[in-house]
């Protein structure tokens, strides 16, 4: 009785073929990661409140983490190689583009100039969520914490002291 095998064989190709194959995949990657490339402009985003921004960062961290998880499934790998296929490429420009849009999102909250409490709080809220998520130094979150405490606080005084700018 013949015995056949459940594995697929491997077909024989020159060295030249394989070279020919990884600019084929490399070329096939970048038009696949230029699907995804759309822009988030620092103006336009200047544009939104504090707790508008906020909701923006929640929103663009929940889809990077989902992102994260979805781009290290073998589905989106070249065989074994932890080489990602041209779908892995496209879910890759989307994660680039969702960490670009966070740092923006800090960036333009960190450039603003919040006049009242509430947009101080929120603003403090943004930063120190982003910070917790970087999660590098403790003592930095801490005084980051502090600091942006002492602003909230300050401008709340203001408030009730009648003055209306911070």
């Amino acid at each position: 009785m013949d015995k056949q095998s459940n594995s697929t064989p491997v077909p024989e190709i020159s060295i030249g073929e394989a070279a020919a194959a990884v600019v084929d995949h490399a070329e096939t990657a970048m038009s696949a990661r230029q699907l995804v490339q759309t822009r988030m402009d620092a103006v336009e985003l200047s544009t939104l409140t504090m707790r508008e921004l906020r909701n923006l960062y929640d929103a663009l961290r929940l889809a990077e983490t989902s992102i994260d998880g979805i781009i290290n499934q073998p589905q989106f790998e070249i065989g074994r190689t932890h080489h990602l296929n041209a779908a892995g490429e496209v879910i890759d420009g989307l994660h680039t583009f969702l960490l670009n849009g966070i740092e923006l999102v800090i960036h333009v909250a960190k450039s603003a100039a919040p006049t009242t409490a509430e947009e101080l709080e929120e603003r403090a809220w943004l930063l120190l969520k982003y910070e917790a998520a970087c999660g590098e130094c403790l003592a930095d979150f801490v005084a980051l914490a502090a600091q942006q405490n002492a602003a909230v606080d300050g401008a709340a005084f203001l408030a009730r002291a009648g003055r209306a700018s911070v």
